[in-house]
C-alpha cells in the first residue's frame, strides 16, 4: 500500500491503473481509510475483471468489510481511470471512467473519520488475499491531485 495524509480539505484524487496482470486472489485500487474506510478496485473472476466497491471499519480489537458494489469490465479494457473527491468535512465519492473523460459514481459517499492518532489516509494498494502466493500486480500509469 502505498499512501499519504489528505494532502487539503478539499481535492480531488485520480489514478490512472493498467489492471490486466491481476489474478484472482488479487484486489487492487484507491482507498480513503482510517477507523472506517472505503475503497473501490480491481478484481479478476471466472469470467474476466470486475470493479468493486468495498466498506469496512476496524480497530484492534475487530473489524468487518463488505463489498456493496460491483461492475463487470467490459470485455478488452485494461485499463480505468479510479478518483475520490473530497469535499469540507472530508465527504468522499468515490467515481471511474473508462476514458479518461466521463466518470460514473461507485458506491456510497461517507464522511472519512481518522484511524488512532493519525487523520484520515488517501492510498493506492494492490493485495493478495488468502495464504495462496501470487505474482499479479497492476501498473499505476499516473496519479493526480487536484
Amino acid at each position: 500500500m502505498l499512501c499519504q495524509k489528505f494532502p487539503a480539505p478539499v481535492f480531488a484524487a485520480t489514478a490512472k491503473v493498467s489492471f490486466q496482470h491481476i489474478d484472482e486472489q488479487n484486489l487492487a485500487g484507491l482507498t480513503v481509510f482510517g477507523h472506517s474506510y472505503r475503497y473501490t478496485a480491481l478484481q479478476k473472476t471466472d469470467t474476466g475483471f470486475k470493479l468493486v466497491f468495498g466498506e469496512g471499519s476496524g480497530n484492534k480489537e475487530s473489524s468487518s468489510e463488505e463489498m456493496t458494489e460491483s461492475v463487470a469490465v467490459p470485455h478488452g479494457v485494461h485499463e480505468i481511470c479510479l478518483r475520490v473527491d473530497v469535499e469540507l468535512e472530508a465527504s468522499c465519492t468515490f467515481s471511474y471512467s473508462w476514458d479518461g473523460a466521463n466518470y460514473l459514481p461507485i458506491g456510497r459517499g461517507f464522511e472519512a473519520v481518522p484511524g488512532g492518532w493519525v487523520g484520515a489516509k488517501l492510498g493506492l494498494f494492490c493485495l493478495t488475499k488468502g495464504e495462496a502466493a501470487s505474482q499479479g500486480y497492476v501498473d499505476i500509469d499516473w496519479f493526480h491531485v487536484e
